[in-house]
């Protein structure tokens, strides 16, 4: 046998000589190996998933703090603001003129309403945006 027929080849013709001879194609001690490697790569798996489903819960506490230690705010800070109604041809721009007197604040009331505008695009007639006050600026900058 050539060293050039490689590894699977000489696995057959092993298997075939020692079928022929009546012997049983794998010997004792590949069997126990193969045992051995099977037995440990169930272990590593097991482990694996462990520490899978270690890491997943610590991610889950990461964004979900005990309900029992966090102290929630009785009443949310009021933000002075006033409320428009938009009419045809209304653009944040445009109702930024008109509120503020300068349409380049027109980002503050797209701020203020993201719930209900997520796109300044969005705009549709009818909508009640809140407005809020000019001196309000610290909470929308």
């Amino acid at each position: 046998m050539s060293w050039e027929m490689g590894v699977g080849h000489y696995l057959f013709w092993n298997a075939l000589n020692r079928q022929e001879k009546g012997m049983p194609i794998l010997g004792k001690g590949a069997k126990a190996f193969l045992l051995a490697t099977m037995v440990l790569l169930v272990v590593l798996f097991i482990l694996i998933e462990k520490d899978v489903q270690r890491s997943r819960r610590e991610k889950e506490q990461l964004f979900l703090p005990d309900p029992g230690t966090m102290a929630l705010p009785t009443t949310l800070p009021r933000v002075p603001s006033v409320y428009y109604k938009v009419e045809p041809g209304d653009t944040l721009p445009k109702i930024a003129r008109k509120v503020y007197g300068e349409s380049g604040l027109w980002k503050r009331i797209w701020k203020a309403n993201w719930e209900i505008l997520p796109s300044p695009r969005h705009l549709q007639v009818g909508m009640r945006l809140v407005i809020p006050l000019r001196d309000s600026s610290v909470l929308f900058e």
